[in-house]
């Protein structure tokens, strides 16, 4: 009898004792008192620190402030990570989502310092920003903002700052309700070329400086800004920009704006923009035509 088949089953077992094996996905949960089941943190930076790429931060219902000196008061992702709060797939805008649960509040600004990071189900609230990718940064893709409510914010919920590209950024069904700065925006991307802002609701009724934006774009060819309901602003409800360089193929269609300044304002673009596709958006009550 050959020992032929006998050697090659010894091999491929060898080989599948052998063979690298790929870190499991963990979940490290965050509660400001420890009361969450499996918590084992009170702070977001601390699980954030002690996870690895692909690891998911589950931040139960609470308040999480970083530090008390707003200097410090920050997060910062440098992994691939899933940052899901409680209201995770309960969209903050679309009018079929089921009501959201208790929130997890995030009282600091969360700076994205990775690729392929997601944010979902989380409530901000209070400071200069939320959730930005600074200027002087390396450029990272595919950030996912979904799910998140935005309010009080003083300045801007959602900005992508940098001076080179930044490409496939999601911002979809999230709530901004209020900001404080009058050169301030719900949603401010820059040289975020393949990137989409969809399904947002946008409101800004106190505010009454004309310069604030509800949905402000520039140097981000390729994009759509679609299905978005914006209301009650004092500036426009979206401004495209060129002062950041040119711009090519950026769609605006389905958007439902009432009651802004302007509806969709096209500016400084000395630039060069090359293919704007405007369809199926209806602006109600327009103070500047």
């Amino acid at each position: 009898m050959s020992i032929r088949p006998r050697l090659g089953l010894l091999v491929a077992a060898l080989c599948l004792v052998l063979a690298p094996t790929t870190n499991a996905q963990v979940t490290h949960v965050v509660d400001d008192d420890l009361a969450c089941p499996g918590a084992t943190f009170t702070s977001i930076q601390a699980a954030i620190d002690a996870a690895s790429d692909g690891d998911v931060i589950e931040i139960c219902a609470g308040e999480y402030q970083e530090s008390e000196d707003n200097a410090l008061n920050f997060v910062t992702i440098t992994k691939t990570l899933f940052l899901r709060g409680p209201n995770d797939g309960m969209g903050a805008c679309s009018p079929d989502a089921p009501p959201r649960v208790d929130e997890a509040t995030i009282n600091a600004r969360i700076y994205i310092g990775a690729d392929d990071v997601t944010i979902k189900g989380l409530r901000f609230n209070g400071d200069h920003y939320a959730i930005i990718l600074q200027q002087d940064a390396t450029p990272r893709h595919r950030a996912n903002i979904h799910d998140n409510v935005f309010e009080g914010i003083r300045r801007y919920g959602v900005i992508n700052r940098l001076n080179s590209a930044s490409e496939g950024w999601v911002v979809a069904n999230n709530r901004f309700a209020g900001w404080a700065n009058p050169n301030g925006a719900a949603i401010h991307l820059r040289n975020a070329p393949h990137s989409e802002v969809m399904h947002n609701c946008i409101s800004n009724p106190d505010l009454e400086v004309a310069n604030s934006a509800g949905i402000q774009i520039s140097a981000s060819s390729e994009s759509v800004i679609a299905w978005n309901v914006i209301e009650s602003l004092s500036g426009p409800a979206i401004r495209i920009s060129g002062m950041d360089g040119p711009m090519h193929d950026l769609t605006v269609a389905d958007n439902w704006i009432s009651n802004p300044h302007v509806g969709i304002l096209v500016t400084d673009h000395w630039e060069g923009l090359d293919g704007l596709f405007l369809r199926g958006n209806r602006i109600h009550d327009a103070r500047w035509d």
